[in-house]
């Protein structure tokens, strides 16, 4: 997971002010909660991201600040580890389901539908 990060942060223009990551298996998320978070990062958050019902969600917005330490991670960690370490990151309220819903087994999705 950490090595997916580092390549996707090393492939963005120098530039970069922000960036909203998105997880591959979580197919009924709302693309709009991308620009909530982005408009709180882009005024100045560290970071932030969605949560439904208390349960922390996707797309996970970071300040390039953030980049470097998003890089430092190994093995199969994620950026929780980085959003732990911060204060000023914000928690954007949805009642989107798909932001916290992914699909890991064929029973998952199936339970999509045609």
């Amino acid at each position: 997971m950490s090595a997916s990060l580092t390549f996707g942060l090393r492939t963005l223009p120098q530039d970069t002010r922000a960036v909203a990551i998105f997880l591959g298996d979580m197919p009924d998320l709302d693309p709009g909660l991308a620009d909530r978070v982005l408009t709180e990062v882009v005024g100045g958050a560290p970071a932030a991201y969605p949560e439904c019902e208390g349960i922390p969600g996707h797309p996970v917005a970071f300040s390039s600040e953030l980049f470097p330490l998003i890089e430092s991670l190994k093995g199969d960690q994620g950026a929780r580890a980085v959003l732990a370490g911060q204060s000023g990151v914000i928690r954007v309220p949805t009642d989107d389901p798909g932001s916290v819903a992914d699909i890991d087994t064929r029973h998952d999705l199936k339970r999509l539908g045609p």
